[in-house]
């Protein structure tokens, strides 16, 4: 359900959740159903409303035992805010999942001072492996010599965005694995593809442009003399999209040569305010083709390739860092669980 706030979203989900437990053909108990939410407040006031509604149609049916057994299963309800549910899953299932019982959620600054010990010793560790030049290599690449305060930012910020999938290692790897061309065509690409779409688009709406300028002088007699002139930069730019979808490289050689022509004089009984229309009109064309131009001027299929083939293995080098640091960084959540538990049963047997 997708819909602004204060439009009336909890009040539709409570109705449908009273119609489902309340149904005479097929009924559902409360307790079997699953209703989560993003806030405890949200929570609170859903498992209220429903509290309230069952209540109502108590007072209209006192003899329903039906909805006195809604009410009394409403306490053990999964009316709860999706983390805590995730969190109950976890708890019921830590056998399984290979966790300690007693497990706890760290807060934000523990998990701040941990990813950077972890970061720290991870970054040391490697410095003092001699033999492992993609790390060095790695941090030459981003860091220039610098400290490489750089590289350990983009692993944590890396980190933080791959966690959010269903399997970050498999993201990771196949992310690095996008600027492997073995085996593939350039046109396979979809960093390249996507980039080309939106040359496009951007080479659309400088065609709606010109298109617009020749009909204002369409519309105006004093303007015929730049009409021409204006046909002939429609005519380029509708060429230049067509090569576009065809084969980008060929794109990249026509906006380099291409260049405007010439406006003849108007005569001195021109419309003044659409006369500036239109120059303002071609003005915005010549600023957007020029900074397309500027972007793909040395963008061609060979660079492409050549900047694929050195980026790959710096990629590749630089996802496993991310899921070493991974790696390392829930090892240290699971021995700072330990020195908790440890901790807390010394404190236990004092006192």
């Amino acid at each position: 359900m997708a819909a602004a706030a204060g439009s009336g979203k909890t009040a539709v989900l409570v109705e449908r959740i009273i119609r489902i437990i309340t149904s005479v053909d097929n009924p559902i108990d409360i307790d079997k159903l699953l209703v989560v939410t993003f806030t405890n407040a949200a929570a609170s006031e859903m498992r209220e409303r429903i509290a309230k509604a069952l209540i109502r149609k108590l007072e209209s049916e006192p003899g329903s035992s039906r909805l006195q057994r809604q009410l009394a299963l409403l306490p053990k309800s999964s009316i709860t805010t999706l983390h805590s549910f995730c969190l109950e899953v976890i708890r019921n299932n830590f056998h399984i999942l290979g966790l300690n019982p007693d497990f706890r959620i760290s807060d934000d600054t523990e998990n701040i001072l941990l990813k950077q010990e972890s970061i720290d010793e991870l970054f040391e560790e490697k410095y003092n492996d001699e033999a492992n030049e993609e790390f060095l290599g790695l941090v030459e690449f981003y860091c220039n010599s610098k400290e490489d305060v750089i590289l350990q930012d983009m692993v944590l910020d890396l980190y933080n965005s791959c966690i959010s999938f269903p399997a970050p290692e498999y993201w990771l790897r196949k992310s690095a694995e996008m600027f492997n061309l073995k085996g593939k065509d350039i046109k396979d690409l979809d960093y390249l593809n996507n980039y080309i779409d939106n040359v496009l688009y951007q080479m659309g709406n400088i065609e709606k442009c010109s298109a617009k300028a020749i009909n204002i002088i369409d519309s105006e007699d004093t303007l015929e003399p730049y009409k021409e002139a204006y046909l002939e930069d429609l005519y380029a730019i509708k060429n230049l999209i067509s090569k576009g979808r065809v084969s980008f490289d060929d794109f990249i050689e026509g906006i380099n040569e291409f260049d405007f022509v010439k406006l003849k004089r108007c005569k001195k009984d021109v419309n003044k305010d659409k006369q500036e229309r239109v120059k303002s009109l071609r003005d915005d064309i010549k600023k957007q083709l020029n900074n397309i131009k500027s972007e793909v001027a040395q963008l061609k299929s060979e660079s492409i390739v050549l900047d694929f083939n050195n980026l790959y293995p710096v990629m590749r080098t630089l996802c496993n860092l991310v899921i070493e640091f991974k790696e390392h960084f829930e090892r240290k959540k699971e021995i700072g669980q330990l020195l908790i538990l440890m901790i807390s049963s010394i404190c236990v047997l004092r006192f």
